[in-house]
């Protein structure tokens, strides 16, 4: 929708929030069919979501392998000495465009605890960022959606922790 200045996550929330809000009013065999229809609905948007970051791509991998795929993190948040000794796990964040993934790591063994993604603003459906990270048909991370603290309806982003 760049020809009308829409961000197209836009359009498909008012879409999909109509569309369900006709299924609760239908009967079962019509039901059904609207199923199909936002099964369809749902794969082609995923599919219209390009990945920008390939998670699926760092399994296993350590923080310093992790940096090497990403690039440099726009920030970062080291443990100290004493947090290092403690356990306490450092975070590195990058950022392309409007998405933000933030790396959890445990400085001492270097391994990689969790992630998470997410945009700079709060969003209202946190399904495209699976397709973001390239998640969409990977079965090796936990996804978890994190609600906006304020506005429960809306979202932060997604937890993805490695199975």
């Amino acid at each position: 929708m760049k020809w009308a200045n829409i961000d197209p996550s836009y359009l498909f929330n008012v879409f999909y929030s109509d569309l369900t809000r006709i299924f609760h009013n239908m009967k079962r065999p019509k039901r059904i069919i609207l199923v199909i229809v936002l099964s369809t609905l749902m794969l082609s948007w995923t599919s219209f979501q390009k990945a920008i970051f390939d998670l699926p791509a760092l399994k296993n991998k350590n923080i310093d392998q992790v940096t090497k795929a990403l690039g440099k993190p726009s920030e970062e948040l080291k443990p100290t000495k004493l947090e290092v000794e403690n356990h306490i796990t450092g975070l590195k964040f990058f950022t392309k465009g409007k998405y933000v993934l933030t790396v959890e790591y445990y400085a001492d063994s270097k391994k990689v605890e969790s992630y998470f993604l997410g945009e700079k603003d709060i969003v209202a459906n946190y399904k495209p960022l699976i397709a973001i990270g390239n998640l969409v048909n990977s079965l090796d991370y936990y996804i978890e959606p994190v609600r906006a603290h304020k506005d429960h309806a809306k979202f932060t982003g997604i937890n993805i922790t490695p199975k």
